[in-house]
């Protein structure tokens, strides 16, 4: 049976920032140290995103987490600032037993958290909460206003301002996962994918890593998407390229130049597609 987790029992951690050791690319707290590479780092997977900023916060178990290419110890407190191209660790290694950790991701003046822990060796999301921009301080213009600012004072200063926001939004997370049926929350995460597939569309697309993202395993994520919007995550991804194949060919763009923004390996990919699908995409342009 999968146990139970009150997110209560970590109140103090969640709310009180002087608890936290904040670790960023650039910028350790006092006392933070890299350590050797753990027995299981061969199994750490690693992923970057250009479009969105994560922020990791550590409230169980002890672990090893690979971050811009250097290794942390990961425990209570551990506060991780994740920035755009950071690589940083994904899914986690099957040693990862207990941990227990609160993920948000924060993207366009929206939030999502989900609470991850393990389960019989996979990642296991247990709560998740959207918040609108209405509802939240803008994230990343405080994200924005930290990493470029020179001055120390003022650096150390919207520090603790994006300190005071993440503790505000996860005493709003306690709130929510308190008190709703999750409906609305499914819905709003499941738009956020369509967005997240519409940007992305050039890079390719991973439907589990837009799972993680949304805080859902693959398999429920997809359920889900079909749920929620009547068609499957490819069948929308599909409908994604025909209408940016639309857009290129007024553009009398190249197939190898569509190939690559419709995110195909090469332009042999793109043409199996688009012979499969020859209805809903026209003719090809000239090479």
């Amino acid at each position: 049976m999968r146990k139970t987790i009150a997110i209560d029992d970590f109140r103090d951690l969640l709310i009180y920032p002087e608890k936290w050791k904040i670790i960023a690319a650039d910028y350790q707290a006092p006392g933070v140290l890299e350590v050797e590479a753990p027995d299981y780092a061969a199994k750490q997977e690693t992923e970057v995103h250009d479009n969105m900023r994560e922020i990791m916060i550590a409230l169980q178990g002890h672990y090893v987490f690979r971050f811009n290419r250097k290794y942390y110890q990961c425990l209570p407190g551990s506060v991780f600032l994740i920035d755009k191209n950071i690589e940083h660790e994904a899914n986690y290694a099957y040693d990862a037993r207990d941990i227990l950790h609160l993920w948000t991701y924060t993207y366009q003046k929206k939030t999502v958290i989900h609470l991850v822990s393990m389960y019989r060796n996979k990642p296991l999301n247990l709560a998740q909460a959207f918040m609108q921009p209405s509802e939240s301080p803008d994230l990343d213009a405080l994200w924005d206003l930290w990493k470029e600012t020179d001055n120390p004072e003022k650096k150390q200063w919207y520090l603790q301002q994006l300190k005071l926001y993440l503790a505000y939004a996860f005493s709003l997370f306690s709130l929510q996962t308190k008190g709703q049926t999750g409906e609305e929350t499914k819905l709003e995460l499941i738009k956020i994918a369509m967005e997240q597939i519409q940007r992305d569309l050039r890079k390719g697309i991973r439907i589990d890593s837009l799972a993680k993202m949304v805080g859902y395993s693959k398999f429920h994520f997809m359920r889900l998407f079909k749920q929620y919007t009547g068609r499957t995550v490819m069948d929308f991804v599909h409908q994604c390229r025909v209408k940016r194949l639309g857009e290129l060919k007024k553009h009398k763009v190249s197939c190898k130049e569509i190939a690559t923004e419709l995110g195909f390996q090469d332009v042999h990919s793109f043409y199996q597609w688009n012979r499969r699908h020859s209805r809903d995409a026209a003719a090809l342009p000239k090479a």
